[in-house]
């Protein structure tokens, strides 16, 4: 576990601003691994009136860009004179520039190709306001980040919002999952995981009761609501609860852990001036805070339409309080027999099998040049074995005879990708 010290990030930040106002490049790029440097990049660009890449992919390969690293910043010889507070206000007066771009972030990449999606300095002051107000952060909060720290929910939900108020950050990181175990036993405010990692930490034998973190949140997946029910039960103290949101929206604009009306399988509602609309089964969003659009070699492409709307690709219903439910993505339903099913809810009834820690489910197309397709569960289980006819027993019992899977495999782990998902063929 990495804890930031304020004052020498607020040095480091300082220092760094005047470096990069000193060079012609307006992209800026850190690279490295240490937590500190790469929020001190952040907040030095923001000083400076510039644009910070995060998460390079090949959109922004070709832009000129002023790169620093772990050795610039180590070489800086720090004088303790300058205060986080100091910073927080200096880039809070350059949010008020609404036309200039601020940061550009990379989506996850987990439903097509990743694309950077760029956000300007005034989007980027409304969306951490919106959080900082949503969750009552202040200079007390003790935020511990799990998860990438190159994500938008990371970067929006948890690194500005906190520094914004002057409150500690502490990061997990790698996700070693003994590691995350051990400081899920510590007192923090807030803290946010995937539903892949909740399932794996039953792999190393997480105590439940024993968890101190008062707030944990869960999105960036299909969200198992009876799985959060049946941890919940277990512990005391503590709050699980689900979030939405896209690297569109710049991180979460639905959950809260302080909502006690949301329904069991709900989301939540969305935040304060957060639009929300249904157009055939569809989730559409609107809201200052999006970004402008996606980067793609020097150039701007819109993702929302004329009217600002922002079709996410997310299958969605609200009830008549506004409560919205997430489905699962369009791109991911299985057509069987003229039937859609949702991979999410086979996988959330195989998890719930005695010795399954996690599932993948997908459609495989019957043969090559086929459209037709059949469902697929491959199980990671915590002993390497397991009674595939009690398994398929057990979810015959649950689920309707045309979502029970086809073909059932046992893999010997879940393979996660760089932001803490299950890497799988659906999503």
């Amino acid at each position: 576990m990495i804890a930031i010290d304020n004052y020498r990030l607020a040095n480091k930040a300082s220092i760094l601003a005047k470096l990069i106002n000193e060079v012609s490049i307006q992209f800026i790029e850190y690279d490295g691994n240490n937590p500190e440097n790469y929020i001190a990049t952040i907040l030095g660009t923001l000083m400076s009136k510039k644009t910070i890449i995060i998460g390079e992919n090949e959109n922004t390969n070709s832009l000129s860009k002023y790169v620093v690293n772990d050795a610039t910043i180590e070489d800086f010889k720090l004088q303790h004179n300058v205060s986080l507070i100091s910073i927080v206000k200096e880039i809070m007066s350059n949010c008020e520039v609404s036309n200039v771009d601020a940061l550009v972030v990379s989506t996850s990449g987990s439903v097509s190709s990743p694309k950077s999606v760029i956000f300007t300095y005034k989007s980027v002051l409304y969306r951490v306001n919106m959080i900082i107000k949503e969750y009552k952060l202040n200079d007390k909060t003790k935020e511990l980040v799990i998860l990438p720290m190159t994500s938008a929910a990371i970067i929006f939900d948890q690194i500005l919002p906190t520094l914004l108020v002057n409150g500690r950050l502490f990061f997990s990181q790698n996700l070693n999952l003994l590691e995350i175990k051990q400081e899920l036993y510590k007192e923090y405010d807030y803290t946010g995981i995937t539903p892949t990692v909740l399932n794996l930490l039953e792999k190393v034998n997480i105590v439940w009761d024993k968890i101190k973190v008062k707030n944990i949140a869960l999105g960036g997946e299909p969200i198992n609501f009876e799985k959060i029910t049946n941890v919940s039960k277990k512990v005391s103290g503590t709050t699980f609860y689900p979030m939405y949101g896209l690297t569109e929206t710049a991180g979460a604009i639905v959950g809260s852990p302080y909502d006690t009306l949301r329904s069991y399988d709900s989301v939540g509602l969305s935040y304060e001036q957060i639009e929300l609309k249904i157009v055939n089964n569809i989730l559409f969003i609107r809201d200052i805070g999006l970004g402008r659009g996606y980067l793609s070699n020097g150039e701007i492409l819109k993702f929302t339409d004329r009217d600002g709307w922002l079709n996410t690709g997310d299958i969605a219903y609200k009830d008549k309080n506004g409560y919205l439910f997430i489905l699962g993505r369009k791109k991911s339903v299985i057509i069987i027999g003229g039937v859609n099913v949702y991979p999410y809810q086979i996988r959330n009834t195989i998890n719930m099998y005695p010795g399954v820690i996690d599932s993948i489910v997908y459609g495989k197309k019957e043969t090559a040049d086929s459209f037709r397709e059949y469902i697929v569960a491959d199980i990671y289980v915590s002993d390497n074995k397991i009674d595939f006819k009690k398994l398929k027993k057990f979810v015959s019992s649950k689920l309707e005879k045309i979502k029970v899977p086809k073909e059932w495999n046992l893999i010997d782990n879940i393979p996660i990708y760089g932001l803490g998902k299950a890497k799988k063929n659906e999503q």
